[in-house]
């Protein structure tokens, strides 16, 4: 095989590459360019409470209340409509799932809490006290 120097082009700069490759196809590098609004690049203090209508606001009314609750009612059903709802069987064995680490976790904090009660307790009177008389 036969070193080759290749190069990758770059708006920036171009670096010599090395490859062992017999032959390389490289493909151009295509960049993207922000647009840049620069319109109002002043620090030019402005008015106060006043607002200055967008080019797409001046011609627009703004539609009522209503309208604009219906509207996003229209939405929200539409987006609820993808959601992937739960089987009743999925829903039932998450439900047991949470019930039994629920369980386990009060049994848990009630044997601890049983157990450091009577160790103060013996500590304290010089017997260990029950809980249930």
């Amino acid at each position: 095989m036969s070193k080759k120097k290749t190069t990758n082009v770059n708006e920036a700069e171009v670096k010599p590459v090395e490859t062992e490759q017999e032959e390389v196809q490289q493909e151009p590098v295509q960049t993207e360019v922000a647009a840049v609004n620069v319109e109002d690049s002043t620090n030019a203090p402005k008015a106060k409470g006043k607002k200055t209508p967008s080019k797409s606001d001046q011609g627009k009314k703004k539609e009522s209340f209503f309208k604009r609750l219906g509207a996003w009612f229209r939405s929200l059903f539409s987006e609820l409509k993808k959601v992937t709802w739960p089987t009743p069987k999925d829903v039932a064995k998450n439900t047991s799932v949470v019930v039994v680490v629920v369980v386990v976790f009060f049994i848990l904090l009630f044997a601890i809490d049983y157990v450091l009660a009577g160790l103060l307790s013996l500590l304290v009177n010089g017997s260990w006290a029950t809980l249930f008389i």
